[in-house]
């Protein structure tokens, strides 16, 4: 079974490749479309009772609609609505796609914090044999987590027992790091290397000594490689209310039960925009707000090496320093300036595996939030000012690897906010 990179709400969140779906905890399972039924799985956190409100009522018939296997809101640190789809066991993990991501970030701060990395360290500082390597061994911890490491996009050959730590070292360094932005699987994979390295234990053991057994987190595992490294880019499974979990450990500012798990500076870090290419990235967690859409040239750049000529580009350039409010919008823009034949090389080329960025985005108002994401439309969403933290899951079906992010949830977090 494979799962190709889609485009979701916008942007490619990543891919996975695997024939061994079939024994993990989803096993097969399938939920009927459009159903959600109360329960409960076993976390032993607070509850209250939601507000009804039309608005609320519009993110229940939008969840079920777009075939959600589960839906966890909670207001003030209690959860006041869990749902889960028909069929589907709530103490059964579900996988986060990309929302796995996140998870590396959290690992990733609990190590600066501990000053066994920093954003500044080098990839040749903990790997002898990458500094023979050029400028590949001058790749930062920050740049890993920015996706501007410079590293071809594609991930490692685990079909074939190819490692994450092999492919790393292979992989072609296609410009110089921390000149671009290019969403990278690969890069966020090797971060699990990192990890291993610096703390001297593997990625997962430090998530579940250091995180996951103090919330009381159940179930949550990962997809490894042949060397035993986690999959980080997203391969994590975990139960949708432990998701939440690590929502609410966040809002509180890296706290549970009056204990420091993450510390907050990391949490405010991570969260802020990561690099100048598209403000709506932090480090490995999405921000949640209002972003324009821009030409950079950055993405100038990356558009000649697929292909678009000069000429095209002189003219895509006029665009550079406007910005659009919409895809829409920005979408006519580049056909007026650059023609339809060239807009479709440059959606064909973004949406290939390699993660081609088709817009740059920039803070045109406040950033009200965050979110963990990824394909199916697996969500966590933590607004802070309204105390909310939202999960929104779905465990993949046969035909989703056929239909692309058909049942996405896009306006998710937009609901979210409207009902709270």
């Amino acid at each position: 079974m494979e799962i190709d990179a889609r485009l979701h709400n916008d942007r490619l969140t990543g891919e996975i490749e695997t024939t061994q779906v079939a024994p993990t905890p989803m096993g097969g399972r399938r939920h009927v479309a459009g159903v959600l039924r109360d329960a409960r799985a076993d976390h032993s956190l607070p509850s209250a009772s939601a507000q009804s409100s039309p608005a609320l009522e519009t993110l229940l018939d939008h969840a079920r609609d777009q075939r959600s296997t589960a839906l966890v809101l909670v207001k003030d640190g209690k959860i006041v609505l869990e749902q889960y789809a028909a069929g589907h066991d709530p103490e059964q993990a579900v996988i986060a796609m990309s929302g796995s991501k996140s998870l590396v970030s959290l690992a990733v701060g609990l190590l600066i914090h501990d000053k066994k990395l920093s954003l500044d360290t080098r990839v040749g500082a903990l790997f002898p044999q990458w500094r023979k390597l050029g400028a590949k061994g001058t790749i930062t911890v920050r740049q890993l987590l920015t996706h501007t490491s410079g590293l071809d996009a594609s991930r490692a050959d685990f079909q074939h027992g190819e490692t994450i730590g092999e492919h790393a070292r292979k992989a072609a360094l296609l410009w110089p790091p921390g000149t671009r932005f290019q969403y990278n699987n690969g890069a966020v994979d090797f971060l699990a290397v990192v990890v291993h390295q610096a703390a001297g234990m593997a990625l997962d053991a430090l998530l579940e000594e250091r995180i996951f057994r103090k919330l009381d987190m159940r179930g949550a595992h990962w997809m490894k490689d042949a060397a035993g490294d986690p999959r980080g880019a997203g391969e994590l499974f975990i139960r949708p209310v432990d998701f939440a979990k690590i929502g609410q450990m966040m809002l509180d500012g890296g706290m549970w039960n009056g204990e420091s798990i993450v510390p907050a500076e990391w949490i405010a870090r991570s969260t802020e925009a990561g690099q100048p290419y598209d403000e709506s990235c932090g480090m490995l967690w999405w921000r949640l707000g209002k972003f324009a859409l821009t030409v950079n040239d950055a993405m100038l750049a990356q558009w000649h090496d697929a292909g678009l000529d000069d000429k095209t580009l002189a003219t895509a350039r006029k665009l550079l320093g406007k910005q659009y409010a919409s895809y829409a919008e920005y979408g006519a823009a580049l056909t007026a300036a650059m023609g339809d034949a060239a807009l479709a090389t440059l959606q064909g080329a973004a949406m290939k595996g390699d993660h081609l960025p088709y817009s740059g985005q920039v803070a045109s108002g406040p950033v009200k939030g965050f979110t963990a994401e990824g394909w199916l439309g697996q969500y966590l969403v933590v607004y802070p000012t309204s105390r909310i933290v939202a999960v929104r899951m779905r465990a993949p079906e046969a035909g989703d690897y056929g239909e692309g992010d058909r049942y996405g949830y896009s306006a998710f977090p937009d609901d979210v906010a409207a009902a709270f």
